[in-house]
């Protein structure tokens, strides 16, 4: 299984778990993402082992956060769905949440509004800087930049788009 896939997966079973039991912890995850790796190939299970040592700090403390709980399981598709503004909707190639995009093109396209945009930008990681590969937060600071030059023009003329009217 590929990375990407199998951390959409974990995500997922979390999410399950933090939806059927709001005070569920890390413990209760961990557990779940073990009882999934042992149908696994031994590869998949050692990466899902790996996986599950280094997010264990930043998930637990992730789903400490009653704001960020939420945000882990609110359903952004019927929002979307829901909403008659503009939207712009951007991902970073090297963004781990990319993997969102498709179900966000889908919510917007479900909806009466023509009015959205749906992008994968190339080079760009999860803070919309510049970068040579995906990283950590860590390496997300280290960076120089900012903020992508080519990332603030698509959204400057978005914004320019929408706001200056026929």
């Amino acid at each position: 299984m590929g990375t990407e896939a199998m951390n959409l997966e974990l995500a997922g079973l979390a999410v399950a778990i933090l939806e059927e039991d709001p005070e569920a912890g890390f413990d209760e995850i961990a557990e779940a993402w073990k009882v999934r790796a042992a149908d696994m190939t031994p590869g998949d299970s050692a990466q899902v082992d790996a996986l599950t040592r280094e997010t264990r700090p930043g998930l637990g403390m992730f789903i400490s956060q009653p704001f960020l709980r939420d945000l882990l399981i609110f359903d952004a598709g019927a929002a979307l769905k829901a909403s008659l503004c503009p939207v712009l909707a951007l991902g970073g190639e090297f963004d781990p949440m990319k993997v969102t995009l498709p179900s966000i093109r889908a919510a917007l396209e479900s909806r009466s509004e023509s009015n959205y945009r749906v992008k994968l930008l190339p080079e760009i990681n999860h803070m919309f800087q510049t970068a040579p590969d995906m990283g950590s937060p860590p390496e997300w600071a280290a960076l120089e930049e900012t903020f992508s030059p080519s990332a603030l023009e698509l959204l400057t003329n978005w914004v320019q788009e929408y706001t200056q009217g026929p």
